[in-house]
């Protein structure tokens, strides 16, 4: 996820008659690097809207990483998404909180930049092959990482049940009102470069290259904890979950539905502790190999000799083309994050 500053906005819309103040909010964002702001955006947006739209200075929030709060803020309203970037809240009141929530969000994340940049450089640096014993505030932000990587994983065996029975849905007939989509999609032609190099020995050898690169592997090694470790709150909503999932018929799309949405925002939380928590592993292992019990960072420039397909099929299209396979189809299964249509 690329890290650049811009700014978080919440537009409103205005009612055509009475100019009351709807209930929909667009949260979007803008990038310094784009030469705008959000003013400027909001003009974009109101052409084809024939409601009002409105942005006040405080409905703006700058963020170093506008990218990552983005994310987190369509993750974690998605309950309230009705399409795209636009909400639904149930009031002022609301809406008020959600931004109080971004502002808080976008601090955490600010403070947590300097760790991201480091952790960053710190990939592109070889590691020195030494070792290195835990410290305390190691063994606690793998605890946290820990942790919160299993609330992930648990999240998505919950949210993999929930797919599957929407899916099963679909092919039963039943209108899932947007709540899940199955597609079939082509897949690109793979180039046969066993076949190629066995066929054509002496052009194969022509597009040798070396190529240097860095050989990057980060492996945590701690433990990961099971449900019943986890905080009685997280086994709670695990609990209320599954209960719901087992308890669900495949008709019952709306309350599929709201528990995907419930469980995308516990997801959200729990993979921002567990990116910021590896993060700072990172910084503190450096650019030693290893944390003994922790991690270990593999960082290592190799020079290899590859074939270069790009080039090849820059040289010799048609031929190229003759030995690329047929990639064939695979059907794609995706649950929206946003409320299913009425």
């Amino acid at each position: 996820m690329a890290n650049e500053p811009g700014e978080l906005y919440f537009v409103r819309e205005q009612e055509v008659h009475g100019g009351a103040l709807t209930n929909y909010v667009k949260i979007g964002l803008v990038k310094d690097k784009d030469g705008r702001d959000s003013f400027t955006r909001l003009k974009e947006h109101q052409t084809g809207n024939p409601r009002e739209l409105v942005l006040e200075a405080d409905d703006v929030i700058k963020c170093q990483d506008i990218n990552r709060i983005e994310t987190l803020m369509h993750q974690t309203f998605a309950q309230h998404r009705i399409s795209g970037e636009w909400f639904e809240f149930s009031g002022g009141g609301e809406i008020s909180a959600t931004k109080a929530y971004a502002l808080n969000l976008a601090a955490e994340i600010d403070a947590a930049k300097p760790i991201f940049d480091a952790a960053a450089a710190l990939e592109e640096v070889e590691d020195d092959g030494s070792v290195i014993e835990p410290t305390n505030e190691a063994r606690k932000l793998a605890k946290v990482a820990s942790e919160n990587k299993a609330k992930v994983s648990i999240i998505e065996g919950i949210e993999k049940e929930i797919k599957s029975k929407l899916v099963s849905a679909v092919s039963a007939g039943v209108d899932t009102k947007g709540a899940v989509s199955v597609s079939e999609r082509a897949l690109p032609g793979k180039f046969d470069e066993e076949k190629f190099k066995a066929e054509n020995a002496d052009l194969y050898a022509k597009f040798i290259v070396a190529k240097t690169k860095m050989t990057k592997r980060f492996t945590q090694k701690f433990e990961t904890p099971d449900l019943a470790s986890l905080d009685q709150r997280f086994q709670d909503f695990v609990a209320a979950s599954q209960e719901t999932v087992q308890a669900a018929a495949i008709q019952d799309v709306n309350i599929l539905n709201e528990l995907s949405l419930k469980l995308a925002h516990e997801k959200a939380l729990a993979n921002w502790e567990f990116e910021r928590a590896t993060a700072r592993i990172r910084v503190l292992c450096g650019t030693h190999k290893e944390i003994t019990g922790i991690c270990t960072w593999s960082r290592v420039t190799k020079t290899t000799e590859t074939f270069d397909a790009k080039a090849f099929k820059a040289a010799h299209e048609d031929f190229y083309g003759a030995y690329v396979t047929d990639g064939g189809t695979t059907v794609v299964q995706k649950t929206a994050k946003r409320k299913a249509k009425d």
